[in-house]
């Protein structure tokens, strides 16, 4: 994303309002990652969706946790200028650190040419563990550019600028459950109540290995050949 923001100014003012509006919404999560994810060749709408959706598959079987994320998904037509075919702008974070490099290696994968000929709704994501995703792949393909998102500030507004595009579409997941200022119904259905408990076990246990794992350390004897 270019750090000058000129695209920012060059949204329409009365589409900036709604694009900034969702933005301060989904602001207050703990993104990790920008990431950027094209093809290699002119994808339908459909398969576009679909190679995303087993994307998140794989991070969430490999990592065994909820992936939350926000992506806008864009394309330019011929008819106005420079076709660019879809591709997808997102943030992405978890309870748990997301390793660049398997964001990258599995998406590149999945846009392989040896993958890009199978059927949208094969087991494409179920099929690959985490072992096989990380394997050599061809770096030489920038499909996959994740970019840390501290380094993104205006990340949301990116990922939202074509939000009332009729050549652009945006979807997220999680996102009530990773940010803090989202209000919850009063009246959950059972469904809600059971992926926020096993949110909160999740986060709870997270939470006493890294304490675990710090009182460990901190217990430790000093290092041999150390002398006070």
């Amino acid at each position: 994303m270019s750090d000058k923001h000129q695209w920012y100014h060059l949204i329409a003012e009365q589409d900036r309002v709604v694009v900034d509006a969702a933005a301060e919404w989904l602001r207050p999560v703990p993104w990790q990652w920008f990431v950027t994810l094209t093809f290699p060749w002119d994808v339908r709408s459909e398969t576009a969706d679909a190679r995303l959706g087993q994307w998140l598959d794989i991070i969430e079987r490999s990592l065994r946790t909820r992936v939350c994320f926000v992506a806008g998904k864009e394309r330019n037509p011929r008819h106005l200028g420079m076709e660019v075919p879809w591709h997808f702008h997102l943030l992405v974070t978890s309870m748990v650190d997301l390793p660049k490099e398997l964001l990258e290696d599995s998406w590149r994968r999945l846009v392989s040419y040896r993958t890009r000929h199978r059927k949208d709704d094969g087991p494409i994501g179920g099929s690959l563990a985490a072992e096989h995703v990380l394997q050599a792949v061809d770096h030489k393909n920038d499909s996959a550019v994740v970019e840390s998102y501290s380094d993104n500030r205006l990340g949301p507004e990116y990922c939202l600028k074509s939000i009332n595009n009729c050549s652009g579409d945006w979807t997220f997941r999680w996102i009530e459950l990773f940010n803090p200022k989202i209000k919850q119904t009063s009246c959950p259905t059972h469904s809600k109540v059971r992926t926020r408990a096993r949110f909160a076990a999740q986060r709870a246990e997270i939470g006493r290995a890294s304490m675990t794992v710090s009182g460990i350390t901190q217990g430790l004897p000093p290092r041999a050949g150390r002398h006070g």
